[in-house]
């Protein structure tokens, strides 16, 4: 992999964009920021900060100094984005002064410009909030002055484009609403228009939609409930499915054995007989044959046990008891699915002391392994939403792209050249959504051994 990376200097500051051009497929594009190091650089920020600012029309104009400068800044903004806001300058910094859904109390939002120049204004945002586990936001937004200096254009977050984004003063104030009644109500007297993306594009609105719907359980599970499985089955939590499904065939003369049979079965054979108990809502059945297997010394086994003994399926939950199965997958050769669910019982303290130094080393493990890889897949296979949403997740990390070739000038500075810049294919984005909006779960072949088959 190649990387092209081409910035202005402003100060002691350096913005530009970058290009990587891989072995493959289409070159990615971005943006980038550095600041220079130096004993003159702040010496060169003042400078170019007095050269800058005399263009400005009014007040803003001619300002030596940053703290000349912070008392000029307009005393109220107002920004647009997944929310909307107002912002009133407190010395120098802003604070929101807009209550937003979510916000607790000791909720704190301050808001720091860094630079301000025609070329580049950098503001800094700070949110935090006692609310547990509501992490702390510490975004970075960038552009550069409107030719009449009220507004901020050609805006990004923390290096990415953001083109619905919007931040106002002066003069254009009102152009952008203070909270998001307003942005409401103007969308409501607008005709029906269709709205502006909330998230940068339809795209990234479809992503984080699905991801809401998800949350909320809505629309109702799609899940391909395999052979022999309750109807009840597919309410269960996406990850005791996946641990329930099978991993390996089942004569149909053995699936339905009483627990008491004296027929010879391998360690195996019971735990997918006890699986398939589990599915059928045979709960006394299924445990029982899952002793069986873990007797016999199956690790998977004991694995499954821990999982329903922690969510109670079938008996009284007992979180002790989930971790004693659980230890036995902990060992040399790790089982994957022990490890998913013993991370969340260090990070929750189920069944053992909270431990997030340990549910960190476990998450880094299933993310790095291929059988912790092959957990997380598992999970939501059997769901044709939770499907859809991967693909969706794919499309909005791989969009398709159309190039176009921009040539520059010649200047006393640098000889013409031309290169191509790639932009999301929105009319071929729109087709994919479409496409997975209307996708089900294939059909299972015959013998088939996967989730729902």
């Amino acid at each position: 992999m190649t990387g092209v990376y081409v910035g202005v200097i402003h100060g002691d500051q350096i913005d530009g964009t970058f290009t990587w051009k891989r072995l493959t497929g289409a070159p990615t594009t971005g943006s980038w920021h550095a600041r220079i190091i130096g004993a003159s650089s702040e010496d060169a920020l003042k400078r170019e900060q007095q050269a800058s600012l005399a263009k400005l029309p009014g007040p803003l104009a001619a300002v030596p100094t940053t703290a000349e400068l912070a008392a000029r800044l307009p005393p109220v903004m107002h920004f647009c984005a997944a929310n909307c806001m107002t912002l009133e300058r407190r010395d120098d910094h802003y604070i929101r002064t807009t209550p937003l859904y979510g916000d607790g109390p000791g909720t704190e939002s301050l808001w720091t410009v860094d630079h301000f120049t025609p070329e580049l204004m950098v503001i800094a945002r700070y949110e935090r909030s006692n609310n547990p586990g509501q992490p702390e936001w510490r975004p970075v937004y960038r552009g550069r002055l409107s030719a009449d200096g009220n507004r901020l254009v050609d805006i990004t977050e923390d290096g990415f484009p953001m083109p619905t984004t919007r931040l106002t003063w002066g003069a254009a104030l009102a152009e952008t609403p203070g909270n998001n009644a307003e942005r409401d109500q103007r969308k409501a007297a607008s005709g029906g228009a269709q709205p502006e993306p909330k998230y940068g594009s339809r795209l990234a609105d479809a992503l984080v939609q699905g991801m809401h719907d998800a949350a909320a359980n809505a629309p109702p599970p799609e899940v391909r409930l395999p052979p022999g499985a309750s109807p009840s089955f597919a309410s269960l939590r996406a990850d005791i499915r996946a641990l329930l499904q099978a991993e390996s065939p089942l004569l149909p003369t053995k699936d339905k054995l009483p627990c008491d049979s004296p027929q010879v079965v391998s360690a195996e054979e019971a735990l997918e007989i006890g699986r398939f108990a589990y599915r059928a809502a045979e709960y006394a059945r299924g445990e029982c044959w899952l002793k069986r297997s873990a007797d016999a010394g199956s690790v998977r086994a004991h694995v499954v046990l821990g999982a329903v003994a922690l969510t109670g399926l079938g008996m009284p939950k007992d979180a002790a008891a989930a971790v004693k199965h659980f230890d036995t997958g902990m060992r040399e050769p790790l089982d994957p699915w022990a490890v998913y669910f013993m991370e969340d019982c260090y990070q929750y303290g189920w069944g053992t002391p909270v431990n997030l130094q340990r549910a960190a080393i476990l998450n880094s493990w299933l993310m790095t392994r291929p059988g912790g890889q092959a957990v997380t897949l598992a999970i939501g296979a059997d769901d044709a939403e939770t499907q859809r949403q991967r693909q969706r997740m794919l499309l909005f990390l791989n969009p398709p792209t159309r190039s176009r070739q921009v040539c520059r000038t010649a200047t006393a500075a640098q000889p013409a050249s031309c290169h191509d810049e790639y932009d999301v294919d929105q009319q071929a984005v729109d087709e994919q959504l479409e496409r997975i909006k209307n996708s089900t779960l294939r059909s299972c072949r015959p013998g088939e051994i996967a989730p729902g088959c």
